[in-house]
């Protein structure tokens, strides 16, 4: 479900979703975009999209992945982790 959110643990109410609005057939998500266009071309534009909402983005993307990829036809509960309080 590409509108599975995550909370931040230390984040105070803030929460990412970083497949919401997401089909998988057209758009890429906005903090990929931006991911790739600081990796490919870092400059004074760019260094500005490299940013904790995007990281923080990134890796909720990371888990949720991992999560699915793991978990077996829903008998395993969500991976721990350190960063993120599943809301799924």
């Amino acid at each position: 479900d590409e509108n599975r959110a995550l909370r931040v643990k230390r984040g105070a109410g803030y929460f990412v979703a970083p497949f919401q609005g997401w089909d998988g057939e057209r758009g890429i998500p906005d903090w990929w975009t931006a991911h790739n266009k600081t990796k490919h071309g870092l400059d004074r534009l760019t260094f500005r999209e490299a940013n904790l909402s995007n990281a923080l983005h990134a890796l909720g993307a990371l888990y949720l992945v991992l999560n699915d990829r793991y978990s077996v036809a829903g008998k395993r509960g969500p991976m721990g982790t350190r960063v993120f309080v599943p809301e799924f």
